[in-house]
């Protein structure tokens, strides 16, 4: 049946069409919480919450492997940077570790050719580094290296060579450096004269320490391979006062010491004439021969 409104015709919805509407709207997912809007904040703060949450792990992570990654590279440029400042030392002391090695396996495998020659049984690696002769020849070179490096050190302060990188300026006043004006001292040694003198001489002081000690270890050992020699060849021992004026504990020194001076003092005289680019050993390459000091 149509009815008319303002003029117009409207034709009447069904009743079951009606229904059907009323029930679609109210399954509106906005009308389930229509009516309860704590329901609905929620829900909201539900998922605002898992997508922070995901942000933040998200964020954690990312700073995690920027934290890590700076690190590692932090201690690259550390690792790099010893050694750059270190790597003469690092060098040196190789090269010492290598040669170290290289004496005790040639020493140990002519010992026991020496031993196999006399009809003797082989001994092992350990006895070997026990052995009077092995300790004999380390502290007898040894001996003469410390010798070498404290009489340099000692005659390089008062002694001259004009034009020699390795040598002050003989127009210097003696003992007179820059740093004679404003020295620095540690603080345990500045309110002791003693302790003063002590540091202001400590390189040369320590080199001659250790030049004593391996020369008495030199000594010690050098004696007790001389009586195991004179032993096995049915001579009679020495005693260590004895052994102290021997030709053979003399002769073992002196042979290492003329070669130490010999060569340093090569050195101090090739550096007037010869150059070696980037070493402070060495005069610059527009340095005269005359000029004295690197």
């Amino acid at each position: 049946m149509v009815r008319r409104h303002g003029g117009h015709q409207v034709r009447p919805v069904p009743v079951a069409q009606r229904y059907l509407g009323a029930v679609i709207e109210n399954a509106s997912p906005s009308s389930w919480t229509a009516g309860h809007p704590q329901s609905n904040r929620c829900f909201e703060d539900k998922s605002y919450g898992e997508v922070s949450q995901m942000s933040s792990n998200t964020n954690t992570s990312t700073r995690k492997k920027r934290g890590s990654s700076r690190r590692a590279a932090k201690k690259q440029s550390e690792d790099r940077r010893f050694l750059r400042d270190n790597g003469l030392s690092i060098a040196l002391f190789a090269a010492f570790g290598l040669s170290m090695v290289g004496m005790i396996v040639a020493g140990y495998h002519y010992q026991n050719e020496e031993l196999a020659t006399h009809g003797l049984p082989a001994i092992s690696i350990g006895s070997y580094l026990m052995d009077e002769s092995f300790l004999s020849a380390l502290f007898e070179n040894w001996e003469s290296e410390w010798l070498q490096m404290a009489i340099y050190v000692v005659f390089t302060a008062y002694l001259f060579q004009r034009g020699s990188a390795e040598s002050r300026d003989p127009d210097e006043a003696i003992g007179k450096k820059a740093d004679d004006e404003k020295p620095v001292y540690p603080a345990a040694m500045s309110r002791s004269n003693l302790l003063r003198w002590l540091y202001r001489y400590s390189l040369g002081l320590t080199l001659f320490v250790l030049f004593v000690l391996s020369f008495v270890g030199h000594f010690l050992a050098s004696n007790a391979a001389s009586n195991a020699d004179a032993l096995a060849h049915g001579d009679e021992t020495k005693s260590l006062l004895e052994y102290l004026g021997s030709s053979q504990l003399w002769f073992e020194s002196f042979q290492n010491w003329q070669s130490e001076f010999f060569s340093t003092g090569m050195l101090v005289v090739l550096s007037i004439y010869l150059r070696f680019k980037g070493s402070p050993e060495s005069k610059g390459l527009d340095a005269g021969h005359d000029e004295t000091g690197a």
